[in-house]
């Protein structure tokens, strides 16, 4: 391969890496994560548009967790032993484990927000949980 075919290899690529994270940082701007979702949320495309919805069947299971702390009713295990006992796995398809869990319920994307790029970001859907709890069973875990 001639030099010049190199120059410009390396120029493509590095146009379209740049292209690529301007789209996703206009994307996260606008609201809606760009990255893997948490656990509980879906993608939905509808009439050209993107958005991020709670997962029917997970999302109830994440509210039940963050309610279950949050009124002090049980400790990370036994809301542990309830949320694998409801079927609720991780990105993996395993059970989810005690730290995923403890990740989870720290995450402010439940409450709909989160960083991108060192940036807080106002998330564009529903959140499962208000701040109020989110912040309630940051205190208890």
């Amino acid at each position: 391969m001639t030099n010049e075919m190199q120059d410009f290899k390396r120029a493509y690529f590095a146009q379209t890496g740049r292209m690529a994270r301007e789209a996703m940082a206009a994307k996260a701007r606008s609201g809606i994560y760009p990255l893997k979702l948490p656990i509980g949320y879906k993608r939905v495309f509808a009439e050209g548009e993107e958005r991020i919805e709670p997962d029917p069947q997970t999302a109830p299971i994440i509210k039940l967790a963050f309610e279950l702390i949050a009124r002090k009713r049980s400790s990370l295990s036994k809301v542990l032993a309830t949320v694998r006992a409801k079927g609720l796995k991780g990105h993996s398809g395993q059970p989810i484990s005690l730290s995923a869990l403890h990740r989870l319920l720290t995450n402010s994307f439940y409450f709909g927000e989160y960083k991108y790029n060192g940036s807080v970001v106002q998330g564009n859907y529903r959140p499962l949980v208000n701040r109020g709890v989110w912040n309630l069973v940051g205190r208890c875990s």
